[in-house]
């Protein structure tokens, strides 16, 4: 995957973040996400990689800020 692409992936998760609450849900996964998106669990890995974030950080992230 190209930096632009992981780029256009990881703006995608983080439209969908907030245009969503999936997120709260207990047990929400990559592969929600993924499937969401109409992507990859390893997509959204390496998307999140360019940010050095893990999916359980980028996800939390959100959830801290709704709290």
């Amino acid at each position: 995957m190209s930096r632009d692409e992981a780029k256009k992936l990881y703006d995608r998760m983080k439209i969908y973040m907030l245009n969503s609450s999936e997120y709260l849900k207990e047990g929400f996964s990559r592969e929600d996400m993924a499937k969401a998106l109409r992507s990859n669990r390893t997509y959204l890995t390496e998307a999140l990689r360019f940010k050095n974030l893990t999916f359980n950080e980028f996800v939390n992230s959100y959830r801290a800020q709704y709290a």
